[in-house]
């Protein structure tokens, strides 16, 4: 931030996927059915964790530089 402060808004947002994912990690532990929150909590974790591999930061990147040289 302009003043020093750190923006901690997308971190949080993703230490609460995460949260929720061990959560329902637990009820898959158990055997337990699934409700459709704890699938779409699933679904977050998965597209959250999917979006920070290397080999997707390196897809990312080569789309923008293609939009760029455009």
């Amino acid at each position: 931030m302009p003043n020093g402060d750190r923006n901690l808004v997308i971190e949080n947002t993703l230490a609460g996927i995460e949260h929720r994912f061990v959560n329902v990690l637990g009820r898959i532990r158990r055997r337990e059915r699934l409700t459709p929150l704890d699938k779409a909590h699933l679904c977050l974790f998965t597209a959250a964790m999917h979006s920070r591999s290397i080999a997707m930061g390196e897809h990312w990147k080569e789309v923008y530089e293609g939009i760029h040289r455009q």
